[in-house]
């Protein structure tokens, strides 16, 4: 067939008729139509159609997946060309949404919501956008998140922009489902049901609690410029530390620096006050025990040993005041007793004023049988303790007993205190060095006991023990920290035998000071001769000698003791020279005097002893 010319509806053919090309028919083989200039388009008769240039439309229909070239800015970008594979389906965006200018997000009442796949929408200074009130906008609609969030919230996206608020720009933004951040300022005001702090709440302003019950704390809670309350109460369980404060402070007791107090009122009951500072006062009136002469013990500080130095002996032989007792141990009379001298090394006591101290020391182990005994003991004159201001029949009148203490093998030690009037009471507690070879110091109260009896006199009224080792004929199960009826066979719980036992050992004491009252005041130092002074009450001598001229037959001389004796004192002579031939003595509290035969002249020395 050939063509004509059809204007200007194109080319066509009658109903029921086919274009024939060549000796083909069109709807058999297809059409190709300018294939020769390059630029064409080939039409196959099963519908495919092939183009080599550019088609212009104004809108295509149909399925798209094959396009290859198409603008990513809708979805993003493929990760692969090739239409063929998987990845081609898979986009990424590697940019950010920037507003601006002002722009309103305002979507269908039909629609869910508005969204944009970009992660990170970024609001320039100078422009606003706005989600109407009742719209919802979700940027990262792809689900770009975090690790830690899960793959529906599609959490990761964020709006940044330099300030939020509602749409209308006069009030803060309302976040119904709650605001998670790791950091964020308001300089506005917060209004939520309820929040969760899992960092630091830092508050530039004032933190204001209305109408809150409780405020719970796991850790410290720290203001800077003070806590301010409106009436009633602030209870503390603990510690509080309080800047300025105009009003009332209760608290059963208070610790820590006072030298700023002002206005301190003169009685505080039955609190204490402890200082490291100074305190100044117009008079100190003590209720309980006195500022002076505090000390009951004579000797505390091991500083007099008028006798001698050391010894080997039981009763008094070193130290004034204070006797040893050793008996039924395989190194017996080889445990010395001496006193020793303590130097800078000696931690503790040394720093505290003391300068000598008392020992028993063994040879060897000593041997722990039921009949062996080893101790340091004092004796106190009744009249003493009658007289010491101590309510000793009542439990709430206390005294107080402080020593220091060191020992070569550490274990549980006792001290024993034993009434010596009406029915003997006993009193015992334990103690232990912090280490071996270590000076501890030792503290311990005692209450009265209505069973207590000190007759006004100078017979015994006190003694105390320092068991070093008791054997079971001694010890059973004495109650601690009691008095109960003394029983010389229960003195004391039953007792280890590390430190007898452990070959050649120490035992050393010194400081030790008994005084009325609850507490341990610093030792009370004397004057070596006030304490030689109180020692000479029972025991003095003078080693020079007396000389004795002849005077006929007889001669006489007269001595007055130092200190009025504890009672009348055994007279001894110490040394003797010249021809002396006989001696008889007179003597009462106060002096004595000899009358001897002697041929021209003779000398002697004393001792006087009135012990208790």
């Amino acid at each position: 067939m050939s063509f004509t010319k059809v204007a200007p509806a194109g080319i066509g053919t009658s109903p029921g008729n086919s274009i024939l090309i060549g000796d083909s028919l069109l709807h058999s083989t297809g059409i190709d139509i300018g294939s020769n200039t390059g630029i064409g388009v080939t039409i196959r008769k099963h519908g495919d159609a092939t183009f080599t240039g550019i088609i212009t439309a104004s809108a295509f229909f149909g399925d798209g997946s094959g396009l290859e070239g198409v603008s990513s800015s809708g979805i993003g970008t493929p990760l692969s060309d090739d239409d063929t594979s998987d990845l081609n389906k898979v986009y990424y965006v590697n940019q950010e949404l920037s507003i601006g200018s002002t722009v309103t997000v305002n979507h269908p009442s039909s629609a869910v919501a508005s969204y944009t796949h970009y992660q990170d929408l970024v609001v320039t200074d100078d422009a606003d956008f706005i989600v109407s009130d009742g719209d919802t906008f979700i940027p990262d609609v792809l689900g770009i998140r975090t690790s830690t969030s899960t793959a529906s919230a599609a959490t990761g996206g964020r709006i940044r922009a330099g300030t939020i608020t509602n749409a209308g720009a006069n009030g803060a933004p309302n976040f119904p489902n709650g605001l998670t951040g790791t950091a964020g300022t308001f300089t506005g005001a917060i209004n939520a049901a309820s929040g969760t702090i899992t960092g630091n709440l830092g508050v530039g302003g004032v933190l204001t609690y209305e109408d809150v019950t409780n405020v719970d704390s796991v850790g410290l809670i720290t203001a800077r410029l003070g806590i301010n309350l409106v009436g009633n109460d602030l209870n503390v369980g603990s510690n509080i530390k309080i800047g300025n404060a105009s009003g009332i402070i209760t608290a059963t007791s208070y610790r820590g620096d006072g030298s700023a107090l002002t206005g301190v009122g003169a009685s505080f009951g039955n609190s204490s006050i402890n200082t490291s500072g100074i305190i100044t006062a117009t008079a100190f009136v003590p209720t309980t025990g006195q500022l002076s002469n505090r000390n009951i013990i004579i000797n505390g500080a091991m500083t007099v040993a008028q006798r001698a130095s050391s010894t080997t002996s039981n009763g008094y032989g070193f130290v004034d005041r204070f006797q040893t007792n050793v008996s039924n141990l395989s190194t017996g009379g080889n445990v010395t007793r001496s006193q020793q001298s303590l130097s800078s090394s000696d931690t503790g006591p040394w720093q505290a004023g003391f300068r000598k101290y008392a020992r028993m020391a063994t040879v060897g182990a000593g041997t722990a049988a039921a009949t062996s005994a080893i101790d340091f003991y004092t004796h106190i004159e009744a009249q003493d303790m009658a007289n010491s201001g101590w309510d000793y029949t009542s439990s709430s009148g206390k005294i107080t007993l402080s020593f220091w203490f060191r020992c070569s093998a550490n274990q549980t030690f006792y001290t024993y205190l034993r009434s010596r009037d009406g029915t003997q009471q006993g009193y015992v507690f334990a103690f232990t060095a912090s280490g071996n070879n270590t000076w501890t110091k030792i503290t311990h109260t005692i209450p009265g006991n209505s069973n207590i009896t000190f007759d006004d006199n100078n017979g015994t009224g006190l003694s105390i023990y320092w068991i070093a080792y008791y054997g079971t004929d001694y010890t059973n199960n004495k109650t601690l920290n009691t008095w109960a009826a003394h029983s010389g066979s229960n003195t004391s719980p039953d007792m280890a035998t590390t430190w007898l036992t452990s070959g050649a050992a120490t035992w050393d004491i010194t400081g030790v000071q008994l005084e009325v009252g609850p507490v341990a005041t610093p030792f009370e130092h004397r004057s070596f001769g006030d304490e030689l002074l109180r020692c000479q009450r029972y025991y003095y001598q003078n080693t020079a000698h007396l000389y004795l001229c002849n005077y006929g037959s007889n001669a006489i001389n007269n001595m007055f003791h130092p200190v009025q004796m504890r009672a009348t004192p055994t007279v001894s002579e110490t040394t003797t020279s010249g021809n002396l031939t006989s001696i008889s003595q007179i003597t009462n509290l106060s002096c004595y005097y000899y009358a001897a035969s002697v041929s021209g002249s003779a000398g002697t020395g004393i001792k006087a002893e009135a012990e208790l």
